[in-house]
């Protein structure tokens, strides 16, 4: 099937691509599909190409990024202590206007390296405003670090869960995270809670496992990271069992990462699919570690291992055993 729109049509469409993206319409695989077909990537002879940044000065731009994040945050904290907390307090709304202002600019830009700068940007911009809804804390006369970060946590996440909307925007999605976490560890610091481990695992894994469940139907944005997060999520929560009985919460979470390998190569998720078989790995050893012993589960092992390799190799190339 030839492209529909010719050029320069397929200029609105590249441009447009990236809207529908932001609205949630269309993914982002989805929409570089579109454009690959209608030849937004490879343009006909004759048709100027629109300039693009090349990968390695984006590479150059994060580097640059670092090194200047890296230089802002050693001559902060050098004075921070000394600092009033005006300044303080200046800084980190300084650090959260420039941030979000930057990513909002940034997204205007109809280029793919543009979009994953806001990304950075923006999530500067939520750090800043964490930073700022701390020092609040501080200010107002509390030096306790749980309620501290029963202030700024609940900040990050609601400042993320805004920028994510739902949307391809990981990073977004990782703040809003982070930030619940740093809700739940504050209101646990707050409230002394001393949970019992299964009482981890219970809530964890369903959870995790919700949220990759959610994913894999493409009701979480984007998939791959939503995915990551319910699955690391979810073997956590099993390992919390380590603490119940020595070995258990290994064997669990090797349960729980195979189930996140079959997903992820069911629903042809790569990063899923490494991340997952990593973890199953991790966790094995662990297992083994604590239930292997003596000669012969070794030997048994040794051919668990081989019966698996012959059936792979079978599955890969019928007939070739």
């Amino acid at each position: 099937m030839a492209p529909v729109l010719e050029h320069p049509d397929t200029r609105w469409l590249e441009s447009h691509a990236h809207a529908w993206v932001e609205r949630g319409f269309v993914s982002h695989e989805q929409a570089d599909e579109i454009l690959r077909f209608e030849q937004v990537f490879a343009p006909s002879p004759g048709t100027p190409a629109e300039a693009r940044m090349p990968p390695l000065a984006e590479l150059f731009v994060y580097l640059g990024l670092i090194f200047a994040t890296v230089g802002a945050t050693f001559v902060v904290t050098r004075f921070w202590d000394e600092l009033p907390w005006a300044a303080r307090l200046a800084i980190g709304m300084a650090v959260a206007v420039l941030g979000l202002t930057a990513g909002r600019l940034l997204r205007r830009v109809p280029e793919p390296a543009f979009t994953r700068l806001a990304g950075v940007a923006d999530l500067a911009g939520t750090g800043g405003v964490a930073l700022t809804a701390g020092v609040a804390a501080v200010m107002l006369g509390s030096d306790d670090p749980g309620v501290t970060a029963l202030v700024a946590g609940p900040a990050a996440a609601l400042a993320g869960l805004v920028l994510w909307r739902n949307t391809d925007r990981p990073l977004q999605l990782l703040s809003v995270v982070a930030g619940l976490a740093a809700t739940i560890a504050g209101l646990g610091d707050v409230l002394s809670l001393d949970a019992p481990a299964w009482v981890f695992t219970l809530v964890l894994v369903p959870t995790g496992a919700a949220i990759v469940a959610l994913a894999a139907r493409q009701h979480l944005r984007p998939p791959t990271t939503a995915m990551l997060v319910g699955g690391v999520l979810a073997v956590g929560g099993a390992y919390a069992l380590d603490d119940v009985s020595m070995g258990v919460g290994a064997l669990a979470a090797m349960l729980v990462a195979g189930c996140l390998v079959a997903v992820g190569l069911r629903t042809k998720r790569t990063p899923v699919t490494v991340i997952a078989t990593l973890l199953f790995l991790q966790s094995m050893t662990v297992a083994l570690g604590q239930y292997l012993r003596g000669a012969g589960a070794a030997l048994g092992l040794l051919v668990a291992g081989f019966v698996i390799v012959v059936v792979a190799l079978r599955r890969i190339r019928p007939g070739s055993f």
